[in-house]
């Protein structure tokens, strides 16, 4: 979003972070805004920032939070909200902080897990960090890139510096998951029982090798992962050295191979979508299935699916998730483990807790009606045998004297409170000082707050008062 204005005017993005630029004159030593008639073009220009600011973030939102926002005034205030939504306040913020830095510290290249997928999840990390004001050096990423990486890959040693450039890492792939192309094989196959995602295990005879070897045949299955176009038809052949697709096969499949000077591309013939991009080294064309064309593909790590299904059903907790998947009780549950290696904003929302108020010993209050606390609750689910569904509970601070008033609507409060305090200040004989109540919307309407003033009562809106205890 900031990068986007700041490319229309950087001045849209000043107005987002500092608030609407308002024109000023000084009068009688005192800084006052202009009215609207006397602004100048450049004081026209400026204050139309907020406008252009509140239109792009306007057109970007669902219409969820379009109502969020729809009742702020600036495009400040806008962003404001939104950032809480999506972010949190500061304590989410802090907590996620401190959650994804021990995770940071203790990153790991986990087994059989490629170079590609260990990129992934670093940049996943640091960018976050990045985020919420965590400051990286050049050099303790690499540092903490090296140590991460297990035995298989050696850094780079230059006069006693360590070098390493994580993006040529990158494109050396892992090993694991280069396919040979090859004119001579006629099956697909390969020695690496984890490459399958289907394998039927049945002895087929032998596979003769160029230098008459033999290899047993051991079954048959699907090749590829759930998220990568799978090959098919491919034999589980026992001391075989490389992973082997056979060009034969694959134009028997549909499939079309070109080949160039610098790689190749495997697609489809009948579509022309191209499904696997290979490269040249030293006069031989590999592959990895497990990368298809970016361009066609929306990318997902296996991290960000699985706490796509924990806000799927209902932030239940990734223990609940993985017995579900392992007793087969949801379908279409994906066959991932689900891991508990994140903080989610929602339940840590959903946790947080308000400290409570120390209870007092002595009533602060000498007279009855010096203080009334009052709430109204509804709709119950069963009325009342007049029809009520809502009821006005009304509590007397000085004798905790309880009167409870049942209505059909909500907005009957008023008028129901009004007639109470003519009947208690009558039989009492003196006047209201004080009501307490919560921020419900039927205490802030405007004839609740205009018979109050005229009474000469002293409102007073808090989270939790007496009554909310009472109900």
């Amino acid at each position: 979003m900031k990068i986007f204005m700041e490319s229309i005017d950087s001045f849209i993005w000043e107005v987002v972070v500092h608030g609407p630029y308002v024109p000023m004159r000084v009068v009688k030593d005192e800084e006052v805004a202009k009215p609207r008639s006397e602004w100048s073009e450049s004081e026209k220009k400026k204050a139309q920032y907020d406008l252009v600011a509140k239109n792009i973030i306007t057109l970007t939102l669902t219409m969820d939070e379009f109502f969020r926002i729809s009742q702020c005034s600036s495009a400040k205030k806008m962003w404001e909200v939104l950032e809480v939504t999506h972010e949190g306040i500061e304590d989410v913020k802090r907590s996620r902080k401190h959650s994804l830095i021990q995770e940071y510290e203790l990153f790991r290249m986990q087994p059989e897990e490629s170079i590609v997928d260990v990129q992934k999840r670093f940049t996943h990390i640091v960018n976050h960090l990045t985020r919420l004001g965590k400051v990286f050096y050049k050099e303790e990423l690499n540092i903490k890139v090296l140590k991460c990486l297990d035995r298989s890959w050696q850094p780079i040693t230059e006069k006693g510096t360590i070098c390493i450039i994580f993006c040529s890492v990158l494109q050396k792939g892992s090993k694991r998951n280069q396919w040979y192309l090859e004119s001579g094989c006629s099956k697909h196959m390969t020695s690496d029982l984890k490459k399958f995602t289907s394998l039927k295990l049945k002895a087929e005879g032998h596979v003769t090798y160029g230098d008459n070897n033999r290899g047993r045949i051991l079954g048959r299955g699907t090749v590829g992962t759930e998220n990568s176009t799978t090959i098919e038809n491919v034999l589980y052949v026992e001391g075989l050295k490389h992973n082997l697709l056979s060009i034969n096969q694959l134009y028997d499949k549909g499939y079309k191979v070109n080949f160039k000077s610098h790689g190749c591309t495997i697609s489809n013939d009948c579509s022309g979508k191209v499904l696997f991009t290979g490269k040249r080294v030293n006069n031989i064309y590999l592959l990895d299935i497990l990368e298809t064309d970016s361009s066609n593909e929306c990318l997902l790590s296996r991290s960000d699916e699985s706490w796509l299904w924990h806000r799927k059903l209902a932030h239940i907790h990734t223990n609940h998730l993985n017995k579900l998947k392992s007793k087969d009780l949801v379908s279409g549950l994906p066959n991932i483990k689900f891991q508990d290696n994140r903080l989610c904003d929602a339940c840590v929302k959903g946790k947080l807790i308000r400290s409570s108020f120390n209870s007092k010993d002595i009533v602060s209050t000498k007279n009855t009606l010096d203080v009334l606390h009052m709430d109204l609750f509804g709709a119950s689910r069963v009325a009342s045998l007049v029809g009520n569904l809502y009821a006005l509970v009304v509590v007397d601070d000085y004798s905790r004297y309880t009167w409870t008033l049942f209505l059909a609507y909500k907005n009957y409060a008023y008028n129901a409170f009004k007639k109470l305090a003519k009947v208690l200040q009558n039989e009492n004989g003196c006047c209201i000082k004080s009501i307490r109540s919560d921020h419900g919307v039927s205490f802030k309407m405007l004839d609740l707050k205009g018979f109050v003033k005229n009474m000469g009562y002293h409102i007073a809106f808090q989270p939790l008062g007496l009554s909310n205890k009472m109900v």
